[in-house]
């Protein structure tokens, strides 16, 4: 394995890091700042069996994405993203990014368990733009999950009502 400069290091893994951060604050401006123009996501098995399979995967605009991710996450009662363990590599102006991670997703009105926890590891892709590291890809490895996977259904249309009721609409292709 070769070594990589550690300014690149750091700049790769913080721009992840202010992802998962910008998920668990809802600040979707902060989350727009660490995106390409657009974002292959594949969200593997995590999606399985839930609403999430149906917007979570293919190349798609970043503010689509985030409108995704952000119906969501405003329908949960708590989050909590974490990565760690991070793996960096670069070929040129593209860096892999592996990390490991743990979501813990918390909805108070639902039957049986009110969370839903996914934990594994994934690789994230980020584009050189400008001199700035910009995730372009996401791939999600689900090794493990506990709880209630009814969970993220019963967010889904908790954030679409709460958005509509808020006059907030998807982006426009």
């Amino acid at each position: 394995m070769s070594t990589i400069p550690f300014q690149d290091w750091l700049e790769i893994t913080q721009t992840a890091y202010r992802f998962a951060y910008a998920l668990d604050i809802h600040d979707w401006d902060l989350m727009r700042s660490v995106l390409a123009q657009q974002v292959e996501i594949d969200s593997g098995t995590a999606a399985r069996n839930t609403q999430w399979t149906h917007i979570s995967s293919g190349k798609i605009a970043a503010d689509e994405h985030i409108w995704n991710v952000k119906v969501l996450e405003t329908g949960l009662d708590g989050v909590q993203h974490l990565m760690g363990n991070p793996q960096v590599t670069i070929n040129g102006d593209i860096a892999t990014l592996v990390v490991g991670f743990y979501g813990e997703h918390v909805f108070q009105d639902t039957t049986g368990s009110q969370s839903y926890t996914l934990g594994g590891y994934q690789t994230i892709t980020l584009q050189n733009s400008r001199q700035r590291w910009l995730i372009s890809a996401f791939k999600v490895h689900p090794l493990w999950t506990k709880g209630n996977v009814e969970v993220v259904d019963r967010a889904i249309q908790k954030g679409l009502e709460l958005l509509t009721d808020r006059g907030e609409s998807p982006p426009r292709r």
